[in-house]
């Protein structure tokens, strides 16, 4: 049991190890300055504890229209393929 806890342990400060390597390498290659405007944006470490990240509203706008393409033969179903097409008509 105590290595099945060690082992964990070892992940869990490996994966924080990474966490903080992956935001020195972003001070060191964008400055201070990208961190604050980060900040004030509302991104920073309290608001990623809290679920309280902004909606940046930078997403995908477009709609689309799914479906599936049967292709038969002689009333039997030969292939099937997945459509997807950007549309207006989709409300």
């Amino acid at each position: 049991m105590s290595e099945l806890i060690s082992n964990l342990s070892f992940v869990m400060l490996g994966v924080v190890a990474v966490m903080i390597a992956a935001v020195l390498l972003k001070v060191l290659r964008e400055g201070p300055r990208e961190i604050r405007r980060l900040r004030r944006a509302g991104y920073g470490v309290s608001n990623l504890v809290r679920p309280e990240l902004p909606n940046d509203g930078s997403g995908s706008t477009n709609d689309a229209m799914e479906g599936l393409e049967f292709l038969a033969d002689n009333g039997r179903i030969v292939s099937v393929r997945q459509t997807r097409t950007i549309s207006a008509e989709v409300a």
